[in-house]
């Protein structure tokens, strides 16, 4: 089975090495970090691809990891990722947030994108 082509979201102190870490099993395509240079810099480091959106990113890679370490800051990554996520697609969250924020995240994944 070939691997899936996996995108990252947040390359913060925890989500940088995460990053790395796929890219050594041959799983990164991407990154996208609000900072860009982070993800710029990891693609110059890996050859990955620096995204310049969620929604680009998603639209990509049948896997999404996040690792952000704000709730807010993840509500805003789901919505902007939702709308290009292919049927089958996987979000992964391993971000810093409050348990109630992880919990809703996969009902705002499948809510239908608004009009």
């Amino acid at each position: 089975m070939p691997a899936m082509k996996t995108g990252f979201i947040g390359l913060g102190a925890m989500g940088q090495p995460m990053a790395r870490n796929l890219h050594r099993a041959g799983l990164l395509e991407g990154a996208w970090n609000r900072t860009a240079s982070r993800a710029e810099a990891l693609a110059a480091e890996t050859g990955c691809r620096a995204f310049a959106s969620p929604a680009e990113l998603a639209a990509a890679c049948p896997v999404v990891v996040t690792c952000v370490s704000a709730d807010d800051d993840l509500l805003a990554v789901v919505d902007a990722l939702r709308p290009t996520l292919k049927p089958g697609s996987i979000v992964i969250d391993c971000s810093t947030v409050a348990a109630d924020t992880a919990r809703g995240c996969p009902r705002q994944v499948r809510r239908p994108p608004s009009s």
